[in-house]
């Protein structure tokens, strides 16, 4: 679901916002060919901190090199060393980091990042999609991107 925030929304109290990253290997037009290698997040209002290194589970060969020299290169060795676990156990694990912040299960859930609406979005979704998981109904996604655009 989307969220479009503006000065007459009136949110409920218990609201969770979540401020989270993702970075994936693959196609990023295509949701169904890139796969998340490392998902951050944070809970706006006490802080804590959910970080972790996904296993994307491709062969080496899979994992493309970056588009500019100065930029880092993802390979299997590399996310060995930082012990990532397959998208399987780290979905469950951090939809339930998410909800335990619910105070109320009627209070929605606000997931934030830049760009959020052309890939961290679809993408999260499709992840989740692939082990059976559907987001619950009162998760929304809110993209400052085109905040960020309006503000400059």
């Amino acid at each position: 679901m989307t969220c479009i925030v503006n000065n007459g929304l009136h949110l409920h109290p218990d609201t969770v916002f979540i401020v989270y990253d993702l970075e994936a290997v693959g196609d990023a037009r295509t949701p169904a060919q890139c796969k998340i290698w490392n998902l951050a997040a944070i809970h706006y209002v006490s802080g804590a901190e959910y970080s972790v290194f996904v296993d994307p589970q491709r062969k080496e060969d899979e994992y493309p090199m970056p588009p500019h020299a100065d930029l880092f290169r993802v390979t299997k060795d590399f996310l060995k060393d930082k012990k990532a676990r397959p998208f399987k156990t780290i979905g469950a694990e951090f939809f339930n980091w998410v909800t335990a912040f619910h105070v109320s299960t009627e209070a929605p859930v606000v997931l934030i990042s830049h760009g959020n609406f052309m890939l961290d979005k679809p993408l999260l979704e499709y992840e989740f999609g692939r082990d059976g998981i559907a987001l619950p109904h009162n998760w929304y996604f809110y993209d400052t991107l085109p905040w960020f655009r309006q503000q400059m």
